[in-house]
């Protein structure tokens, strides 16, 4: 009885607290989902949805490496969220390094991924399958080292519940992920890769992310 729900215990400045952290994580999520979710929907709708199948090639090798970055990366929030109340910030600078290091490491292996991507989609679907476009893969390189470095800074800002900038940076980004594939479609010698170039485009406002984070780091 002594541990059971009651009113006396609620807090309406808890309450709007906790419910304030939420709705911006929940607008962060639904703007990141408009940035790289839609990429399949836009491509199929205004390219045809032959070219979600090549799309997904590219997009499933190349973001495996963003993919186990993030499965490092998530996990020390509540570490750093328990470091930031304890004004540890040594130890959040140390994790920070180790990050971009991280992340540095991880942009090495998509460069070389870049080259011998032909190598393991021969590999993976059989020899002569796909026709690897260098190009596309330059600009899908740009795409996974950017969401690396983004990882990377808002790990520490999502740990410190420093979110209201990120929130900006990232309506931002989708409003111009939305105009930017417009006026690419627009342009007759740029194809469904347009549609990754803007989310490169689009995250240079959402780097800006680590202007959240305190100058003592």
């Amino acid at each position: 009885k002594e541990i059971c729900p009651s009113w006396k215990a609620f807090d309406i400045n808890i309450g709007m607290k906790i419910t304030n952290i939420g709705g911006l994580f929940f607008v962060i999520q639904i703007m990141l989902l408009v940035i790289n979710a839609s990429n399949e929907f836009i491509i199929s709708n205004a390219y045809g949805p032959q070219y979600v199948v090549e799309y997904q090639i590219y997009y499933k090798l190349y973001y495996c490496v963003v993919t186990l970055f993030s499965l490092v990366s998530n996990p020390i929030w509540s570490n750093i969220a328990r470091a930031f109340e304890q004004k540890d910030y040594r130890w959040i600078r140390s994790i920070r390094k180790k990050l971009r290091m991280a992340a540095l490491l991880g942009a090495c292996g998509i460069g070389i991924l870049t080259l011998i991507f032909p190598m393991v989609t021969d590999l993976w679907l059989g020899k002569g399958y796909f026709n690897y476009n260098y190009f596309y893969g330059i600009v899908f390189s740009f795409f996974s080292i950017s969401m690396l470095y983004v990882l990377a800074e808002t790990s520490i800002a999502n740990g410190m519940g420093l979110l209201n900038t990120q929130a900006v940076c990232f309506s931002v980004g989708a409003i111009c992920k939305i105009m930017l594939v417009m006026v690419l479609r627009k342009i007759s010698n740029i194809s469904w890769i347009g549609v990754i170039a803007s989310n490169v485009l689009v995250f240079i406002p959402v780097s800006y992310t680590h202007l959240t984070l305190p100058t003592i780091l």
